[in-house]
């Protein structure tokens, strides 16, 4: 049976905190084990945005998302994830979520905690998720798949694909056309000593849809996983060869990759899930140059005079409605660059039958070479929406990558967009 939603958050000390982004703490409950399987997600205090960029984005949003004037960030955010990606994202693997209302006591309380200093504690209602790490019992073969360990991987597939070559400076060509984006930060990482040699991880041969190409990105994952490929055994975070022993127990060497066996079984996954396939696309809605969009952006921040925004509304002129277009598909393809690949499996050595894709209702299925199965649930995580304020950022940044990009060899012959 699936972990049922709590009825109550009980008491602040049920909770204690998992990780954080940049605008929300996840908090973990520990407890019997009926209160396991769900996640607590708290906004922390947000600093407002400027005038123009809050202006900007809705001039971008409004016709799109509800609760661009609620007054709560994460009503917005919620907004995104389900108007926007939504209907972008098969609803099979969207997380599981439910608002719920709070206590400011129960807020103030855990914003006590020196880790926990930055929580919003004005805030009425949280969102309750199910813990994507965890796979309930398989409901629809009726086995109870909970006495043995769940194993979960999280990758972090990154960009994809290649920008539309007609839109990259032409100084820029040679390193953009031929090597990943992922690729070319691994240099600008490397040059600044942020880590000591570039991966071999290509999220071109991920997201390429062929098995050998898929394993070959696995195997790089593995053998240099830095912030893009991490494993736990019931939600405790350990090593590779660790999470493959624990779902598979001993298994004979593949290749010189410790824990290669679990990377096989996540290969067979992903080929047969469409997951990356959609995630491409929700990428591909923008394949326009970063120096092409920010253009469009000064261009709407040179519209966007006092006299303006206290119109409320920009001109509607064919030029600016062209690049608030684009700067919706960008953010939009900056969520799908930027998102995660969240897979729990479980063993199940017992019976036979085909491997299957999941659906929304039940795990979906792969077979073993050795007999038995493994079970799973893929979901796809950290769809957050991104500021429009960034794309300064992301302009200079790209000018950075490009700074080292000059002796970078041209990894592969690459179809270009």
């Amino acid at each position: 049976m699936l972990y049922p939603l709590p009825t109550a958050l009980g008491s602040p000390g049920d909770w204690e905190l998992l990780a954080q982004g940049a605008a929300n703490y996840v908090l973990q409950r520990q407890g019997p084990d009926q209160d396991v399987g769900w996640l607590l997600r708290i906004p922390k205090i947000r600093q407002p945005p400027d005038l123009v960029s809050a202006f900007l984005e809705t001039q971008i949003w409004a016709p799109f998302l509800q609760g661009l004037n609620s007054g709560n960030p994460a009503d917005l955010d919620e907004s995104y994830v389900r108007l926007v990606m939504g209907p972008l994202v098969d609803a099979k693997y969207l997380p599981v979520q439910h608002w719920v209302p709070v206590e400011p006591a129960f807020l103030v309380t855990l914003a006590q905690r020196p880790c926990l200093e930055r929580l919003d504690v004005d805030v009425r209602r949280v969102m309750l998720m199910r813990d994507s790490r965890l796979l309930p019992a398989d409901t629809s073969s009726g086995r109870d798949l909970r006495p043995r360990p769940t194993v979960s991987v999280e990758i972090k597939p990154k960009w994809g694909a290649l920008p539309h070559a007609h839109t990259v400076p032409p100084q820029h060509r040679a390193a953009k056309l031929g090597t990943s984006r992922y690729q070319l930060h691994q240099h600008l990482k490397a040059a600044t000593g942020a880590i000591e040699v570039p991966s071999e991880y290509d999220p071109l041969d991920l997201f390429s849809g062929e098995a050998g190409r898929v394993w070959t990105a696995l195997q790089a994952l593995g053998r240099s996983p830095q912030n893009n490929f991490l494993t736990a055994v019931d939600g405790k975070p350990g090593g590779l060869h660790s999470a493959s022993l624990a779902l598979l127990g001993p298994c004979r060497a593949v290749h010189d990759t410790p824990g290669a066996a679990l990377l096989t079984v996540v290969r067979d996954v992903l080929v047969q899930e469409d997951a990356l396939a959609q995630i491409l696309d929700v990428q591909r809605l923008c394949s326009t140059d970063i120096h092409a969009v920010h253009a469009q952006y000064q261009a709407l921040l040179d519209a966007a005079s006092p006299e303006v925004r206290e119109q409320g509304t920009l001109p509607p002129t064919p030029a600016l409605e062209a690049a608030l277009s684009l700067l919706r598909d960008y953010l939009t393809s900056c969520t799908a660059r930027d998102c995660a690949l969240l897979l729990a499996l479980r063993r199940e050595s017992s019976g036979g039958g085909p491997m299957r894709p999941q659906t929304a209702e039940a795990p979906g299925r792969v077979t073993l070479h050795s007999g038995g199965a493994v079970f799973y649930r893929l979901t796809v995580i950290d769809l957050d929406r991104k500021p429009v304020s960034k794309l300064a950022r992301h302009l200079a940044l790209d000018a950075e990558i490009m700074r080292v990009a000059g002796g970078i060899e041209p990894a592969a012959d690459h179809d270009l967009e």
